[in-house]
């Protein structure tokens, strides 16, 4: 079985695969592979994602199959479009198309979405990698009420952090902050451009937030910016009391959605090992996220932490009123004494050990279902051997 890709981008996931050339033959039951890489970094949309002899290939060869592969990647309303719309004018079979995706919230809104185009029949497995290579870890002890973690620069999450700065909150956290993008060709933000970020979000001539913007990056003690610390960072959530997430996706109506669309049908909220690890650390946590973020993730099986930690942020669709919610609520957790916050915590701890045993489980029960056992036989050897480790293959 051989996989091809029309970008030739470096696969964490497959093994053996080829970048499509010009004249290009292919074999009974190949697989074609596309995923948000190619859109995003390669700006490849899937209705070009192969040349026309790949389509026509596809069409002739019935066990040929389209992998759409976002098991650890965000895709939303706009992308089912994209995707529906390409294999009804390529005249491809739905049977031959197979997407994985993050989760089984996202199967449900997945097939929902396709059927809106009429598009019946395509295979969906959810395969949440980004859960599966979290890991539980042993307790320690509390050495901060709070901890927050963020490595790539964005401008929301500077908001955050200067609203922290400006209530006199950071200094109850463990935090890293950089001025980043440390993805693909990293991008470096000048303190200049990050005072002027500053500004534009109202916080101008502000000498706390000046000085600050002024030591960054601030990062875990002797490490690079770039590094993504995965033990560090768990000792850090685990020794900490409540675990502030910064999570992937924030903004609903990036990507041209319309803000009139009802946010269900942008998305389903997208947890990734951000919010895993606090789990696995067995630690309280605060999302700052899209809305609903908690709802949806209730649905999976976890629980939240409610009336401890007030939650009524996750409702809020405003990204500013969401933002100053959580900051609130985490004035009002600052403020209780030792006394009170431990009781918090205590309160808590029946939720977090709830979630460790639903997150132990989903690791345990996942499997590949029988229209997906080839996959097995694509995965890279990194991934293959932690799957067979956890027991997963």
């Amino acid at each position: 079985m051989k996989i091809y890709t029309r970008t030739g981008m470096k696969s964490h996931w497959f093994k053996n695969y080829q970048t499509i050339n010009a004249n290009q033959k292919y074999e009974s039951g190949s697989v074609f592979w596309y995923d948000c890489h190619d859109a995003v970094i390669n700006n490849l949309k899937f209705d070009n994602a192969f040349p026309n002899n790949a389509w026509k290939h596809i069409r002739k060869d019935s066990t040929s199959k389209i992998l759409l592969f976002y098991a650890d990647e965000y895709y939303n309303s706009d992308n089912v479009e994209i995707f529906a719309k390409t294999i009804k004018n390529k005249k491809i079979p739905p049977s031959q198309i197979y997407i994985v995706c993050p989760n089984k919230n996202w199967e449900m809104w997945t097939h929902r979405q396709f059927s809106k185009f009429g598009v019946i029949g395509i295979n969906i497995q959810s395969l949440n990698f980004l859960m599966i290579t979290s890991n539980i870890q042993p307790k320690a002890s509390i050495k901060k009420r709070f901890s927050i973690f963020s490595r790539n620069y964005k401008k929301w999450r500077l908001h955050f952090y200067c609203e922290l700065i400006n209530r006199d909150l950071l200094s109850q956290f463990d935090y890293t902050f950089n001025n980043v993008s440390p993805y693909g060709n990293v991008t470096e933000y000048s303190q200049k451009e990050v005072k002027q970020d500053a500004c534009d979000l109202g916080y101008s001539n502000n000498e706390k937030i000046d000085k600050w913007i002024e030591k960054m990056p601030y990062t875990i003690k002797n490490e690079k910016i770039t590094e993504i610390l995965p033990q560090k960072v768990y000792d850090k959530i685990s020794s900490s009391g409540i675990n502030v997430i910064i999570e992937t996706q924030f903004d609903l109506f990036k990507g041209g959605l319309s803000e009139k669309l009802n946010i269900k049908e942008i998305s389903p909220s997208f947890p990734t090992e951000k919010t895993y690890k606090a789990v696995a650390c067995n630690r309280p946590f605060i999302v700052i996220s899209t809305p609903e973020f908690l709802k949806d993730f209730k649905q999976l099986g976890y629980k939240t932490f409610h009336p401890y930690i007030n939650e009524t942020y996750d409702t809020l669709e405003n990204n500013s009123d969401r933002i100053n919610a959580i900051v609130s609520e985490i004035e009002r957790l600052s403020n209780l004494s030792k006394e009170e916050f431990s009781q918090v915590l205590k309160e808590c701890k029946k939720i977090t050990k709830h979630n460790e045993q639903v997150f132990a489980s989903a690791q345990k029960n996942f499997v590949l279902r029988p229209r997906f056992k080839w996959m097995e036989k694509i995965l890279n050897n990194e991934w293959e051997n932690l799957l067979m480790q956890k027991g997963l293959l």
